[in-house]
């Protein structure tokens, strides 16, 4: 599954919260402000009533990362110019639930705030085994990628004799994950055609070997994938029953 970022320009103007409904900051992993091409998360503040300012941060994936809401005394603007300086000076607090998410999406924490003030130890969500979809280094066969991939289902795919009879043909869609250990596993079938098809295409994708497993941020860790498989009857055979 491909993720497209989502791009925001920034006007080189100064804008600030009483003229426009929301403003986007690009920021590093130490919350410094940093240009929209080298970003760890993207910044949008959005004001929803005279003291309180939604704060929703995103991967560079477009993926969310935190959702929050911000408390701001004496009714104050916030700008692009004076965003640091504010939050420096402590008068942006974070103020209700704050909700932080992992890189691919899944809830890590709740944490309660009043004024700035933590109001209970935060709730950590248990880690599952947590499954990635795009990561820094995608899993690699045998060297290769997709294509790689591609040329051992080909030359190990057998052609139902009964399916081919009936002349069904067509694509079947399978969902597989490449674990940390570089083996394929969570092999199922999330688009069929036939019985016999589906279960020859979920056949080969567990014979698999062994996977250079996926990397994010110098470890191993799950990677899922959905792959067409494509049967279709070669045109000789067609004309020869023609």
């Amino acid at each position: 599954m491909k993720i497209t970022p989502i791009l925001f320009l920034l006007s080189v103007c100064s804008v600030s919260l009483y003229s426009q409904d929301s403003l986007v900051f690009f920021l590093n992993e130490n919350d410094t402000l940093v240009s929209n091409k080298d970003f760890y998360v993207r910044r949008v503040i959005t004001r929803i009533d005279e003291n309180i300012f939604s704060v929703r941060d995103y991967y560079s994936t477009g993926i969310l990362k935190l959702n929050a809401q911000y408390y701001a005394k004496n009714n104050i603007e916030i700008t692009r110019e004076n965003y640091t300086e504010l939050i420096s000076l402590n008068q942006l607090r974070l103020h209700g639930k704050v909700f932080d998410h992992t890189e691919n999406g899944k809830l890590k924490t709740i944490s309660e705030y009043k004024k700035g003030k933590l109001m209970r130890p935060p709730i950590i969500i248990p880690p599952e085994d947590e499954v990635f979809f795009i990561v820094e280094k995608m899993p690699k066969f045998q060297n290769g990628g997709n294509f790689e991939f591609r040329k051992y289902i080909a030359s190990v795919l057998t052609y139902p004799a009964e399916a081919a009879e009936k002349k069904i043909q067509g694509r079947v869609f399978v969902q597989f994950a490449v674990g940390k250990d570089g083996y394929v596993q969570d092999v199922k079938i999330i688009r069929g055609i036939d019985p016999l098809l589906d279960a020859e295409a979920k056949r080969v994708v567990e014979s698999s070997p062994q996977w250079e497993p996926g990397m994010q941020k110098g470890k191993p860790v799950k990677v899922q994938f959905t792959f067409p498989i494509v049967f279709a009857i070669p045109i000789e055979e067609k004309e020869k029953e023609e």
